[in-house]
């Protein structure tokens, strides 16, 4: 196993990794968990079945139901089933990803313009391109 290997995020990890970094107060580092799990797991295809395990609580609806999402989209995208655990309802109200703060007007319908059906069904507006910048 190389070490890139051995440092793969998963969706188990990654929700660990979001959980201390919620409670350390800083989204910017959870949501780059969430994007990097994204594209460890392109990397992985099935070869890391650790990924597609259902993780624990990152201690927030939002979050849980935003990486229950991310993999569901990643899975589709790819032409491969998802887990079950993936298939979750959407939030309550809806959420445009942004790192800190809320975007303006004119970003937030950008993004929304441009968000996968797969997130925008689960009121989660972002851009299929926030996960090649990981």
């Amino acid at each position: 196993m190389t070490m890139a290997e051995q440092y793969r995020l998963s969706a188990r990890t990654a929700a660990e990794a979001i959980h201390r970094e919620l409670e350390a107060g800083d989204r910017d580092f959870a949501f780059r968990f969430v994007f990097q799990a994204i594209s460890d797991m392109r990397k992985a295809c099935d070869a890391v079945t650790d990924f597609l395990v259902q993780p624990s609580t990152t201690g927030s609806v939002t979050w849980d139901t935003f990486l229950a999402t991310a993999v569901r989209w990643e899975r589709e995208r790819q032409g491969i089933p998802a887990p079950e655990w993936t298939d979750v309802l959407p939030l309550d109200d809806d959420w445009v990803v942004w790192p800190s703060g809320e975007p303006g007007a004119e970003w937030a319908a950008r993004i929304r313009a441009r968000t996968p059906a797969t997130f925008a069904a689960r009121r989660i507006f972002v851009t299929a391109h926030d996960f090649d910048s990981a």
